[in-house]
Parts: structure tokens; C-alpha cells; sequence
């Protein structure tokens, strides 16, 4: 109950600078400064990356508190990554016991066989050797679809930020129509629409895929060769992945004590909050926001250090 106060109180701060390198500088004040306010609050924290998310920007970071009661996730590894699962990246697992390539996809009978785990199950392969199909709409109502490896899941925030707009997922009726395939047999090879492949899927041969035919997939597929495709980090990260500095990564859940943001001129430039340099020339103003949130570190340290009674 203590995580989600009645009051919602915020420590506030805000810069203002007159370019990006004045901002850089005014960001890193604030980060050391709030790293030393939370290691004198006496929390267990981490100061990770995260997504701008609907405040804009150019960058941003989040403190995260790790405890079982949070609810966010952060990437962590042993090399100093940090960063909230939302756009934590890294180099995926290898696959164990992929099968065999083949010279061309082959289709395969798998009647009412429409999930991951069924799939694989009939076909006596690791989840991670099918390819999962996401059949999306964009936006602008252009359709897409989005491949992943069968182990892993569609990261909806990277993939928003790929695309620079949001998305939804299709109907099954627009999965009939628009991308001619009937749901959960959904696959790239032959398809309508342009693909959007997870990078972890870049270089594998010899997988499955659905063969958008009812009670059908198709085994030896391999991306590039089989179906033309664009390619992107869309997925989350999963524990046991490498990070980009060479550690193992771990996920956490965690709790959000404070945020900090590079606004740039996000908002300065529509509002029109200019300054005059001193050749009497405007330009916008580069902002950046900090927060930390009292009532949160109550809550982080209740559930860090409270005992069995």
C-alpha cells in the first residue's frame, strides 16, 4: 500500500541552457547530485537507462530501487549495463539443437497446431528455432509484419521507437484480409506485407515458420534468403544475454524512485521560450527535467529493509 501513496508528492528541478553542450552539462550536475542524495537515503539503487516515453527528448535515465514489489524490470550485468527492460539491448543466447538447413523451405502439416509450445512440440524442435509472426497495423494504417525467434517477445517500446509511431495489433479479421493468412499460421515467406525481423533472428537457417495456409508451416526457412526483410532490435532482452559492455545479464524488478530527463527543446520550441545571444540572435532554450519522489523511497525502503514481523 505504501508504493501507491494518496499523495503524490515530486522533487522538481528543472535547467535551462542555451545549447546541447550546456544541457550535457547541467544533466551531469543533477546526476551526481541525486546519486548522492540516494546513497545517503540508504537504498540499494541503480541509475539505468530508459525510454523518454511521452515526456520527449533526447535521453534519459531512470533510479530504480530493486525489491520483489516493483514493477518495473531492469537489465543489469556484471560488466555495468543498466538499463529498464523497456529499451535494455543485447546479444541474444545462441539457439541449441537448431535443425538441419535446407536448400528451400519445406511445407509441413501442423494441423491445430497454432502456438509457440505446440509447434515446436509436434515438430520436436527448441521454441527458439520458429520464427513468431506479429501481425501489426500502423499509425498511419500501413500494415506490417513483425518477426521475432520463437523464445523471445515483441518489445512494444523498441518497436515504437523503430518505427517512430505507434502501433496495434491486427484483427483477425485484418489478419485474414490484409496479410491472407489465417491466424496462427501467419509467416514471412510469401508474405503481402513488408517484414520487420528481429536482429537476433539475422544469420539463422533451418527454421520454422508459419506457411499462411491453414494447419501448414514451413521448416528450412532462413531470413533474407527466403523473404526480403528489414531488420531492428525489437525484442526483450532476456537473462542470460550478453551485454553490450561483454556482461551476463540479469533482470531485476525494481521499484521507480526518481527520473531524469534531457528535454532539449522539446517543449521550448513550441511554446516559443527563446533567448537572445550576444549577437542579438534567438535561439531556443535546451531544457532538462529531474524528479525524485519522496513517498517512493519510503515505500523502496520498506520493502528493502522491512523483516519477517
Amino acid at each position: 500500500g505504501v508504493l501507491r501513496t494518496r499523495e503524490f508528492i515530486m522533487k522538481d528541478a528543472y535547467s535551462f541552457d542555451r545549447d546541447a553542450a550546456g544541457l550535457d552539462r547541467s544533466y551531469q550536475l543533477h546526476v551526481e547530485a541525486y546519486d548522492r542524495i540516494f546513497d545517503r537515503s540508504g537504498l540499494e539503487w541503480y541509475r539505468v537507462e530508459s525510454d523518454v516515453g511521452m515526456m520527449g527528448g533526447v535521453g534519459a535515465h531512470e533510479y530504480m530501487a530493486p525489491c520483489a514489489a516493483g514493477e518495473n524490470e531492469v537489465a543489469l550485468s556484471d560488466a555495468g549495463y543498466a538499463a529498464n527492460v523497456e529499451i535494455a539491448t543485447g546479444q541474444a543466447q545462441a539457439v541449441a539443437g537448431l535443425p538441419e538447413p535446407l536448400g528451400a523451405p519445406e511445407p509441413v502439416d501442423t494441423p491445430d497446431a497454432r502456438t509457440i509450445e505446440e509447434v515446436a512440440g509436434l515438430l520436436g524442435v527448441p521454441e527458439g528455432a520458429l520464427i513468431k509472426a506479429l501481425p501489426v497495423i500502423r499509425d498511419d494504417g500501413r500494415p506490417l509484419l513483425v518477426v521475432v525467434r520463437g523464445d523471445h517477445r515483441v518489445n512494444e517500446i523498441k518497436l515504437r521507437n523503430r518505427l517512430g509511431a505507434p502501433v496495434r495489433q491486427a484483427t483477425e479479421e485484418e489478419i485474414r484480409s490484409v496479410f491472407a493468412a489465417p491466424p496462427g499460421f501467419v509467416g514471412p515467406v510469401g508474405a503481402r506485407v513488408p517484414v520487420l525481423a528481429d536482429e537476433a533472428l539475422r544469420g539463422l537457417a533451418g527454421l520454422v515458420a508459419g506457411a499462411n495456409e491453414e494447419g501448414r508451416h514451413l521448416r528450412g526457412v532462413e531470413p533474407g534468403r527466403d523473404f526480403d526483410v528489414n531488420w531492428g532490435d525489437v525484442r526483450d532482452v532476456a537473462a542470460g544475454d550478453r551485454c553490450p559492455n561483454g556482461g551476463t545479464i540479469r533482470i531485476e524488478p525494481a521499484i521507480e524512485v526518481g527520473n531524469i530527463f534531457k528535454l532539449g527543446t522539446r517543449y521550448t520550441e513550441p511554446l516559443g521560450a527563446r533567448f537572445l545571444d550576444e549577437n542579438g540572435k534567438e535561439h531556443d532554450i535546451w531544457m532538462g527535467s529531474y524528479g525524485i519522489g519522496p513517498a517512493r523511497i519510503v515505500a523502496a525502503a520498506v520493502e528493502q529493509y522491512a523483516d519477517d514481523r
